[in-house]
């Protein structure tokens, strides 16, 4: 049984996520702007979630999809540490997954920290597989995977 709920994000949970961001990120964090940006965006171009666990959110994530019938991008798959390896990071990428079938997207796309071997763990496991690295992504020395699934995979 799942100790936590999904929801869509609204503009009410932007201060939370933020919070969560500077928490987690050290380095690069998204901005409250970004965040906001991103918000906006829904449902348009955008589809985010949240995770959340008695009234606190837990985890986010969210996917770009320009138009029907384009490549989706997942921009962000987010779990608080003490919440990591309960499924909750699984659960944001299968609704995730679902809102790139709902638009047609014949791929997905993501980039995940090289290291990261929880992350690129879900991500293999959910059909993702690697197809270029981007040096120095997230900073200096930290660099990405950039991963994708093709739609026949979400069947």
């Amino acid at each position: 049984m799942n100790d936590f709920s999904l929801r869509p994000m609204t503009s009410a949970d932007i201060d939370s996520v933020d919070a969560l961001e500077a928490r987690i990120y050290k380095i690069d964090p998204w901005s409250k702007e970004q965040i906001a940006s991103e918000v906006a965006g829904i449902p348009l171009t955008r589809h985010y979630i949240v995770a959340e666990a008695g009234s606190q959110i837990v985890g986010y994530g969210g996917i770009f999809s320009p138009s029907i019938g384009d490549d989706a991008d997942i921009q962000t798959v987010t779990v608080v540490p003490e919440m990591q390896g309960r499924g909750v990071g699984r659960a944001i990428l299968t609704e995730l997954l679902g809102e790139a079938a709902r638009r047609c997207a014949p791929a997905v796309l993501l980039e995940v920290r090289l290291g990261n071997a929880a992350a690129i763990h879900l991500y293999e496991s959910s059909g993702f597989v690697e197809i270029a690295r981007r040096g120095n992504y997230y900073g200096q020395d930290i660099h990405a995977l950039v991963m994708r699934r093709a739609a026949k995979d979400n069947a």
